[in-house]
């Protein structure tokens, strides 16, 4: 969440291990291409910048949560996709908003089992 004088606060920046954790499962489970995907939701609407299109956290709060020390080891075919979201007026952010996505990690393509392709299609019935 931004705040008026520039400051952010990160929340939640912990629980990035679970995520490594489950995709790290997933990947073991044979999928073709596992990712982890990171979602960050910037509340940039009490920013003092005239154009709303600029009211968003940048530098060192961006910094910290692109660069956390992860506690769990991320399997080396696991891929790594950053989402942000980012509310710019105090209207529904259905009617204000900006969406940047950046893959930061290509995930290693992995031989998918015919079992694990057998189980997909039949998801989609």
């Amino acid at each position: 969440m931004s705040h008026p004088d520039g400051t952010a606060t990160v929340n939640r920046a912990g629980e990035i291990d679970k995520g490594i954790i489950q995709a790290n499962a997933h990947r073991e489970l044979g999928f073709h291409q596992t990712y982890l995907l990171v979602i960050l939701l910037d509340d940039g609407r009490d920013l003092k910048v005239p154009n709303p299109m600029f009211r968003h956290t940048t530098g060192e709060p961006v910094d910290r949560v692109l660069n956390i020390p992860w506690r769990q080891e991320r399997h080396p075919d696991v891929g790594v996709i950053y989402i942000k979201i980012n509310q710019i007026l105090g209207k529904d952010i259905n009617h204000a908003h900006s969406i940047g996505f950046c893959i930061d990690e290509r995930a290693k393509q992995c031989v998918q089992t015919q079992e694990m392709t057998n189980k997909i299609r039949s998801l989609r019935s």
